[in-house]
């Protein structure tokens, strides 16, 4: 439930950016007529930029890494559509090691089918990192 003061303005429920806050945020995110991969990001970026004072960016580059959703160099959030096949993740595990090196944490969205491995997989090599974090929508 947003908030509004008494001019209209939006006012977000976030004053502070954390990590904790933007996954509390992705486990309320109830993503909606989303068929690709574009359809969940814009409406989990919509979600985001609703709730925290500082908005978040959508294709945010920074070095090698080019996350689907920042909050500047703080949190990368990358969102995977059908983490299903081998290949799908050895490119995932490619742009963790980019974002491991220029963001302060990164958050995994799996959206659509995961194979129950492959998100073992992924979950194991988080904790390997520690500043990353996998949640499965």
């Amino acid at each position: 439930m947003l908030s509004w003061n008494l001019e209209g303005a939006h006012v977000a429920r976030h004053f502070f950016l954390t990590v904790d806050g933007v996954l509390s945020e992705i486990a309320s995110w109830r993503p909606r007529n989303c068929v690709r991969e574009l359809d969940y990001r814009n409406s989990l970026y919509k979600k985001l930029e609703d709730a925290f004072r500082t908005p978040p960016t959508k294709e945010y580059g920074h070095a090698r890494a080019r996350a689907d959703i920042a909050f500047d160099k703080k949190i990368a959030i990358e969102l995977k559509l059908d983490l299903n096949t081998p290949p799908k993740l050895q490119r995932l595990v490619g742009q963790l090691d980019d974002y491991s090196d220029a963001f302060g944490s990164t958050i995994v969205v799996l959206v659509g089918s995961t194979d129950r491995g492959l998100y073992e997989d992924v979950k194991k090599k988080a904790r390997d990192y520690g500043n990353i974090y996998v949640v499965r929508k």
